[in-house]
């Protein structure tokens, strides 16, 4: 009678086993963990997460502020009428500085205007050849969602070469060109530029008396350029 009142007692529904109760509130606790996992986005998990480093959307792709300096060459492809002849050429190949500035839009187009001196050699007709350029600059970037892209470049401006400083002979000038930017960083961008321009200068007479024609001289041009940008 004793055993029968022992197995009535353990299998009423209040006193259950307590390993039993245990087991139900593991599996309770999993499935809401399971729910609440379904609640949130992939989105959300990697919210904080920063944007990789030279991802497109994170430098390339917006709207910036582009300036910077070159080093340029300045070959003299055909002087043209300036090259008298019987007479020292005045206007031969060079080198110089370039500084530039401008805004790179989100399309991949850059607008801006440069300024560049450049010594040149003159056959020591002049003491010290400068030839002086200001530019209006274009570019169309191909955009390859890459650090390194390569553009196409147009500029318009003008152009002066004397002595040092002076300015003996002035006119327009125009080109186009080729290059390649390499993004170092965020803010940093590394440039190669093959141009081709055409200056046209005005007639004068030179220091030893030789009158020097108007017209068309035909250089080319490069430049490594290190250039800097800034958000707007």
């Amino acid at each position: 009678m004793l055993i029968g009142k022992v197995s009535s007692l353990r299998h009423h529904p209040k006193l259950a086993s307590p390993r039993r109760r245990t087991s139900g509130g593991v599996a309770g606790a999993v499935s809401a963990g399971a729910f609440l996992a379904c609640m949130v986005s992939p989105a959300e998990l990697h919210a904080d997460e920063p944007a990789a480093q030279g991802s497109k959307v994170a430098t390339l792709d917006l709207a910036q502020l582009q300036y910077g300096v070159a080093f340029t060459g300045e070959f003299v492809a055909d002087p043209g009428p300036l090259c008298a002849p019987n007479a020292p050429c005045i206007l031969g190949s060079g080198a110089g500085i370039a500084i530039r500035i401008g805004l790179r839009a989100m399309s991949g187009l850059y607008g801006g205007v440069s300024y560049e001196l450049s010594k040149q050699d003159s056959g020591k007709l002049f003491r010290l050849g400068i030839l002086q350029q200001l530019r209006a600059e274009g570019r169309y970037y191909l955009t390859t969602g890459k650090n390194v892209e390569p553009f196409v470049a147009a500029n318009l401006g003008i152009a002066g070469y004397g002595n040092e400083w002076g300015v003996t002979a002035w006119g327009p000038s125009g080109g186009a060109g080729i290059g390649l930017e390499i993004q170092a960083s965020r803010s940093t961008v590394f440039g190669i530029v093959l141009n081709y321009r055409a200056i046209r200068l005005g007639e004068f007479t030179d220091t030893s008396g030789t009158p020097r024609a108007a017209g068309f001289s035909h250089l080319v041009g490069f430049e490594l350029s290190l250039e800097g940008r800034d958000r707007l």
